[in-house]
């Protein structure tokens, strides 16, 4: 215990001294009017982006919930009709807006909201945001993510390139380390003044902008909650590591000119030109079906069966059979049930295993062109931070995936129930038969049930490591460089 005191007062004049550095260099960042006039702009920028874009989610939140119900309405009033019928008339499933969305819009705007259900095959969703809207589109919408992991990585540059590099240029930096500043202390402090003029920044009015959603979503209030906190913490890894790699470049570079100008290089890289690189690679890499190589497969595979030689005539003979040995008949037209509702929902199963397996083909190759892209991350963060966000908001792929196949469930359990009640309630050939209400109030509406926040923060578990990965990584990689070359 003797020796604990002196360590005490070591470490409080430490944290003294890098406190002293913070204020120090906080005060000459707020004095260049040109740095708080660009943050400011960008808070305000961040600001609006959330709560324009969280306006937008609300208007279409109440749009689709209108559709749902008058969905609803058009199919308890239709008239008496052949259930098969009603199953080709169908219903849709309206793909709800996840709160998140708001700051991070992920790829919701070129996927479909709407997923029509229907007898005889599955669906792509339908209506893409990305239709009603120019060519612009492709380069971005205006959003809180956007700005945070394109323009905040910029604002760290233009605000730290100089922070050390000055110093060498003074003089003064040998000054400091021959009056006993330490070098940790002296970036330690630099990195808290940075962080906390620049990134603290966006980060605040990200947070004002979440609190704007959070608050104002009272059904899942603390899925949304939970969400955010993520999402901040995501950033704050994010933009952690931009203002280690700041201040490593400003250490080592002999001018501040040759610091700003490998910066911007690496921003350009790194934020701009690698990622949209990856993305055509890997896409090149792991290729997926176009819609009508899909299409053509599946019809095949109805056609020829799934292994080439089970045509559907020869399918369609052998269930004949079946069902006559299993009620113990000679002929379809003793059966005491309407062999062709049998037919039609044993159609039904046959293409639902056709399809789950071509769409999982297709899932697949996206999973492994979302896996390529990742592998830049140690260029490119922002591949990494991008998935992250995405996954956190709920606007994902695995998000559309999800709702896509709860879609597809419904789909086979409500052409299932409209083909039993035909075959158990008539007899083969009888199309003459006609179901009511009844009937169509029996089947409930499709409900969606997001994936919760645990869900998406474990499907984002390799988002994740990368992201740390390349934060520490940074950390420590500048920290080595710097001790190595900071007094040459």
């Amino acid at each position: 215990m003797v020796g604990f005191y002196p360590l005490q007062g070591d470490f409080m004049r430490r944290l003294g001294m890098v406190w002293r550095i913070a204020r120090k260099e906080c005060l000459e960042l707020f004095r260049d009017g040109r740095l708080v006039c660009v943050g400011a702009l960008m808070a305000v920028l961040i600001v609006a982006a959330v709560v324009t874009n969280d306006q937008h989610a609300r208007a279409d939140t109440t749009a689709r919930a209108a559709a749902r119900e008058r969905q609803q309405q058009l199919w308890l009033n239709q008239p008496d009709q052949n259930p098969h019928g009603a199953a080709h008339d169908g219903l849709f499933a309206i793909k709800p807006v996840r709160p998140l969305a708001a700051v991070d819009r992920g790829i919701e705007t070129f996927t479909g909201t709407v997923i029509p259900m229907q007898a005889h095959s599955a669906q792509h969703a339908a209506y893409r945001p990305a239709a009603d809207r120019t060519s612009l589109v492709r380069f971005g919408e205006l959003t809180a993510a956007m700005l945070l992991q394109l323009l905040a990585p910029l604002l760290i540059i233009v605000a730290g390139f100089d922070m050390v590099a000055r110093e060498r240029e003074r003089g003064t930096l040998h000054q400091l380390l021959a009056a006993g500043v330490s070098l940790p202390a002296l970036l330690l402090g630099k990195a808290l003044a940075l962080g906390a003029v620049v990134g603290l920044v966006a980060l605040l009015a990200a947070l004002i902008g979440l609190g704007v959603i959070v608050l104002g979503d009272q059904v899942t209030f603390v899925d949304t909650a939970l969400r955010a906190a993520l999402l901040v913490g995501a950033y704050g890894l994010y933009l952690t590591g931009f203002v280690a790699a700041t201040l490593a470049v400003s250490s080592v570079a002999k001018t501040s000119r040759a610091a700003l100008g490998f910066l911007l290089v690496y921003w350009m890289l790194g934020v701009v030109v690698v990622p949209r690189a990856a993305a055509d690679a890997a896409a090149w890499l792991a290729p997926a079906p176009t819609i009508g190589e899909f299409s053509t497969a599946v019809d095949a595979d109805l056609r020829n069966g799934l292994d080439g030689h089970n045509p559907y005539g020869e399918r369609e003979e052998a269930f004949r059979r079946q069902v006559l040995a299993d009620y113990g008949v000679e002929s379809v037209e003793q059966l005491p049930v309407n062999f062709d509702a049998l037919l039609l929902q044993a159609d039904e199963e046959y293409a639902a295993v056709v399809y789950e397996r071509r769409m999982r083909e297709v899932w697949n190759a996206h999973e492994r062109q979302a896996f390529l892209h990742l592998a830049v991350f140690p260029v490119a963060p922002i591949v990494a931070v991008r998935t992250v966000s995405m996954t956190t908001a709920g606007t994902d792929l695995a998000q559309h995936r999800h709702f896509a196949d709860a879609a597809e469930a419904y789909r086979q359990a409500f052409v299932g129930a409209l083909n039993h009640d035909m075959a158990t309630r008539s007899r083969s050939g009888d199309w003459n038969y006609r179901a009511n209400r009844d009937l169509w109030a029996s089947i409930a509406p499709f409900t969606y049930v997001a994936p919760s926040w645990r869900d998406s923060a474990a499907r984002a578990r390799g988002a994740w490591m990368a992201l740390a990965g390349w934060c520490v990584f940074v950390i420590a990689a500048g920290a080595l460089a710097v001790r190595r070359q900071i007094v040459v």
